[in-house]
């Protein structure tokens, strides 16, 4: 007799708050730094992208996108950070909301004023077990090393000219 115990996944939803005052913005800037265990800048207020949480309401995961000067590509592109609970990761959702807010952003980007998203890849895990040129699902292409050694990935949008 064999017996099947049916896990049900836990959901999470994608909250967009671009350019607007996030919910819970106190919840965010505490898992902030919390999780990241970085300082939260006063000016990514109205930057945060998306907001991945769970359905109990928890915030499992964000991202903000900064419109910033990149002196290599002598050019504007969106500075994207993204940060999702470890527990989570597994689920996909990292890879969700780049996809999610690179598209995003490439289709509030009417007055081109950002060419492309960038991010600089922090986590030792994912440098080792996303190592290709492009990453299949988000597009993006690997541009090299910053000085400290963490990946600098590009997604140019669509009829971007440089």
């Amino acid at each position: 007799l064999f017996a099947f115990i049916i896990l049900k996944m836990q959901e999470y939803k994608f909250e967009n708050s671009w350019q607007q005052q996030p919910s819970g913005l106190k919840e965010i800037i505490n898992f902030w730094k919390q999780e990241v265990n970085e300082s939260w800048q006063e000016e990514w207020m109205n930057h945060v992208l998306f907001i991945a949480k769970e359905e109990s309401g928890r915030v499992v995961g964000i991202s903000i996108a900064i419109n910033s000067p990149v002196k290599q590509l002598k050019n504007n592109l969106y500075h994207l950070r993204c940060y999702v609970l470890p527990a989570w990761r597994l689920k996909g959702i990292a890879r969700d909301m780049i996809c999610r807010s690179i598209d995003f952003l490439e289709s509030v980007n009417e007055d081109k004023k950002c060419i492309g998203a960038f991010c600089w890849v922090t986590d030792a895990g994912l440098k080792i077990k996303k190592n290709e040129a492009i990453w299949p699902l988000s597009k993006m292409v690997y541009l090299g090393n910053s000085g400290e050694g963490h990946q600098l990935r590009v997604r140019y949008f669509k009829r971007s000219v440089i």
